[in-house]
């Protein structure tokens, strides 16, 4: 026997997932602009922005990592496939602040089509931001081509320590002199 979904309309599959999010996390997160999921209670505008872009149905990853102390906007595309360049610079339109974004594009080939595409439309207006291109960093066999893993467990990462450093950083045993003189450690804080 297979399995069995419950779907409405495949037409509508995405904009029901979301409106389901949004109404059993309410709290946490809410849905703007058709497809764009951000905190609900957004951070200062002078920290830096979280952005990623993401296929819906790899769920509670990406939108599931939207909140405090995590990322402050997903966008989202519709089942595993990439949501649309526009729709991203939309995203990162929303962001634009001082501080900067940091956008976090996961290595599928979509998420890197429309994120170079969303970068070059904020090229063009003048937004600031750094993205992240991850890779997958574990794997549960040897991989032919390590770069084209999608790097799921690299994006947790990416949502968590930046988002959340905690009160006080402690030395870590990786550290190296960095060229003004002064000592860099990698994480520059405990992990969480």
């Amino acid at each position: 026997m297979g399995m069995k979904k419950f779907i409405n309309d495949p037409n509508d599959l995405t904009k029901e997932l979301l409106e389901g999010f949004a109404i059993a996390c309410g709290d946490k997160i809410k849905i703007v602009s058709d497809k764009i999921v951000v905190r609900a209670e957004p951070k200062s505008p002078d920290k830096v922005a979280l952005v990623t872009l993401g296929g819906a149905g790899h769920e509670p990853a990406l939108s599931g990592f939207v909140g405090k102390g995590l990322l402050d906007a997903s966008v989202v595309g519709d089942i595993f496939a990439a949501p649309g360049g526009p729709k991203v610079f939309e995203a990162l339109k929303m962001f634009n602040r001082p501080a900067g974004i940091l956008f976090i594009v996961l290595n599928h080939a979509g998420d890197v089509l429309n994120g170079n595409l969303a970068m070059k439309m904020a090229d063009k207006e003048g937004i600031k931001y750094k993205m992240i291109l991850t890779h997958e960093d574990i794997a549960p066999a040897p991989m032919p081509r390590p770069r084209t893993a999608a790097g799921w467990s690299a994006a947790a990462r990416c949502t968590r320590s930046p988002a959340r450093p905690p009160r006080r950083a402690r030395a870590s045993k990786r550290s190296s002199p960095s060229p003004s003189g002064s000592t860099t450690t990698w994480p520059p804080w405990p992990s969480p």
